[in-house]
């Protein structure tokens, strides 16, 4: 196996299962998933119940991933943008989903499930005879699949629970999943989910207003594309609550933050953190801030 990818995997597999008792399976199978050779796996499917750190857990392999492999060009969806692009494809738009897809060296799915059972619904609606529909089953789904993966393209998706069963997704779409390797997640041992089952989850909107007023700011400054040194910091403690207090992923972050790139709210999330672990005052104002959003 490539150096690069090696490191790359030992780096995503620490990083996202910290504290679980499947560590070292989902270590193999990251190293087997970003293997050149032809006998390694192609597509990682992790499956858990909500809470047990799926999103995270994708959100720090594809941070470490893309740190250790820089020339790998890696496209991460959550559900929505998902749904988003299976309501293309079922639409007129299947070539162009097809080609952004598979023109990635590694797709990275988030909540699978919900997303083409949310997909299916908007389209279960009749449709114009010219309509053109996939090739497999009842949505573009197992077709993109397909073609991904016989692109070469590697992906990493997530299920609520495993495909055998799963009510979300189609019999077309189970029959792909089970071609992958399942790897369960439990809830962490050291309890890393961002909001534990005793807290409600708090809005990303109320999150950003309370930061803006706390710096005399204006909601719109976080959103907006101002770079200046005072915004950047409240915007990047207001992506860092967001991931603390909401349980959103960075990518749905990311959009609610005037559409930035996940890896923007990865970078303003680590600057939080070590802002807050270097300067006493920082920490205060943070831990002001979390009390403030919580506050109804």
């Amino acid at each position: 196996m490539d150096t690069s990818r090696h490191t790359a995997a030992g780096h995503a597999a620490s990083a996202g299962s910290s504290g679980r008792p499947e560590a070292g399976i989902l270590e193999h199978a990251i190293a087997r998933l970003l293997d050149g050779s032809a006998e390694c796996y192609h597509m990682l499917v992790l499956v858990g119940v909500a809470g047990s750190g799926k999103s995270r857990c994708l959100d720090r392999i594809a941070e470490s991933v893309g740190r250790c492999q820089r020339t790998l060009k890696m496209l991460r969806l959550d559900a929505a943008a998902i749904r988003a692009d299976l309501v293309l494809a079922d639409g007129d738009r299947l070539d162009q989903v097809d080609r952004r897809w598979a023109s990635a060296d590694l797709l990275l799915l988030d909540g699978i499930d919900r997303a083409e059972s949310a997909a299916t619904s908007r389209s279960s609606r009749p449709k114009a005879k010219n309509h053109a529909r996939s090739p497999t089953g009842p949505g573009p789904l197992p077709f993109l699949l397909d073609r991904v993966i016989n692109a070469g393209t590697r992906l990493i998706v997530t299920l609520n629970s495993g495909p055998d069963g799963n009510p979300g997704i189609s019999e077309a779409t189970r029959s792909r999943l089970r071609g992958g390797l399942i790897v369960p997640l439990r809830p962490p041992i050291d309890s890393t989910r961002a909001v534990p089952d005793t807290e409600t989850p708090v809005t990303i909107r109320r999150i950003i207003s309370v930061t803006a007023k706390h710096f005399q700011l204006q909601p719109a400054d976080l959103t907006g594309p101002s770079r200046s040194r005072s915004i950047a910091q409240a915007r990047a403690a207001a992506m860092y609550l967001a991931r603390c207090l909401s349980g959103k992923s960075l990518v749905a972050i990311g959009r609610a933050f005037g559409g930035r790139d996940h890896t923007t709210v990865m970078h303003g999330i680590r600057a939080t953190e070590q802002r807050v672990s270097e300067t006493p005052a920082w920490f205060a104002e943070i831990k002001t801030l979390r009390s403030r959003c919580r506050r109804a």
